[in-house]
């Protein structure tokens, strides 16, 4: 297998962009996150089963992108459709209300890996039961998306992150989250537009299969 941005290179000044407008503590705490997620593409494409291809993207979303100024949090969206050979499980043994949430995901590797990476860092991890409406867009919520909110220990200088994740790799209706494609066609409004959203990363795992020989 192997690892391919789809990143261009406007996209990737757009990133670029938004990231030089964050403070150095959020900046930082942006590069973590896309840190992370592009180990989990390392550790899926070293995986000898199941070696289905897999996209990871990370988006910002919501006021940070149409809105001018400094904001109060910073909202991401990630999305993927990796199956790993095994259940995340998280290396701490405490066993509190939001531990339990993050069981509830059935060890899913990006919100167990996320959670447990800024936990470490001092931050509060919250899995909200339901999700704002705020974010009440695009795709259906009901088995779908969950939500993943990172709090900054208190004299940090860092704002929150809330992260809605897409989860899993299919969609209400029994269809596949294939590609990226899928996902921008089904992330849109009521009227089919898409949704506002700067790629900060899109990585596509793929598994390069042997011709049949006749």
């Amino acid at each position: 297998m192997t690892i391919e941005s789809r990143l261009t290179s406007d996209q990737q000044a757009e990133a670029n962009e938004f990231l030089d407008r964050l403070s150095p503590w959020d900046r930082t705490n942006m590069e973590e996150v896309l840190g992370v997620i592009q180990g989990l593409t390392i550790k899926y494409n070293g995986q000898h089963w199941p070696n289905n291809d897999a996209i990871f993207g990370v988006y910002v979303i919501g006021s940070n992108v149409d809105k001018e100024g400094h904001r109060p949090d910073i909202d991401l969206l990630i999305v993927g459709n990796a199956e790993f050979d095994r259940r995340y499980s998280p290396r701490s043994l405490e066993r509190d209300a939001d531990w339990a949430r993050l069981r509830e995901t059935r060890g899913d590797w990006v919100l167990g890996t996320l959670a447990e990476w800024f936990r470490d860092r001092g931050f509060e991890v919250e899995i909200p039961e339901e999700i704002p409406s705020e974010y009440d867009h695009g795709l259906s919520i009901e088995d779908v998306k969950m939500m993943m909110r990172l709090k900054p220990p208190a004299d940090s200088q860092a704002s929150p992150i809330d992260i809605v994740y897409v989860k899993g790799n299919y969609l209400p209706r029994g269809e596949k989250i294939e590609s990226f494609e899928d996902f921008y066609e089904v992330d849109t409004d009521s009227d089919g537009n898409a949704l506002g959203r700067i790629a900060l990363l899109e990585e596509e795992v793929k598994h390069h299969r042997e011709p049949i020989r006749p």
